[in-house]
């Protein structure tokens, strides 16, 4: 699937009508020219215990991940790319990779995090609960841990009840917590 750079505000309101979701496991990703540690964390995210589909968006990448993605022949895996992006927007890189994914329950990872098989045995969700999981910089045990606030354990439809991420943040930074904050005051419970 290919994304035009018009699409520039593509994801505005709450989880996309028409959608097909089914109960399952979704991982999304999004990267721009970050080969090498896509090479070595995809693997990782295709060993995950249920993991139905892995939805990677190539934000412009330069090469393209086209090759870097198909060393991996797993039917599971859905490449995108968005092409004439000079700027990384992780907002709406994310919503748009959000927007793509097909199962109810979504890991969102970035291109250099490498997942353990059990991830969602320790991180159980399931409907009609309202709570999410994510890393958290004020609980890091070390720097590792400090980088980890990216990461999202969520169900998808509580992430489009609070409209995603919010695009108006271009830059780095804030765009994890701003969501977390939102689902918060949304009567989601946030975990570790």
């Amino acid at each position: 699937l290919l994304i035009p750079s018009e699409t520039k505000s593509l994801i505005i309101g709450t989880q996309p009508r028409g959608t097909t979701v089914k109960e399952g496991v979704s991982i999304v990703a999004v990267c721009m020219n970050r080969h090498s540690t896509l090479e070595r964390a995809l693997p990782s995210w295709l060993h995950v215990k249920d993991v139905d589909e892995v939805v990677v968006v190539d934000w412009s990448s330069s090469p393209p991940l086209k090759d870097t993605v198909s060393r991996f022949s797993d039917p599971r895996i859905k490449l995108v790319r968005v092409e004439a992006e000079d700027r990384w927007v992780l907002s709406r890189a994310f919503n748009i990779g959000m927007l793509l994914t097909s199962r109810s329950n979504v890991i969102r990872t970035d291109c250099d995090y490498e997942l353990g098989e059990k991830i969602l045995e320790a991180h159980p969700l399931a409907p009609g609960r309202k709570l999410f999981y994510a890393g958290n910089w004020k609980n890091a045990r070390n720097e590792n841990e400090v980088h980890l606030n990216g990461i999202v354990i969520i169900r998808r439809e509580h992430f489009w009840d609070t409209f995603g991420y919010d695009e108006r943040i271009q830059t780095y930074g804030w765009d994890d917590e701003d969501l977390y904050e939102r689902l918060q005051e949304h009567g989601l419970e946030r975990r570790n």
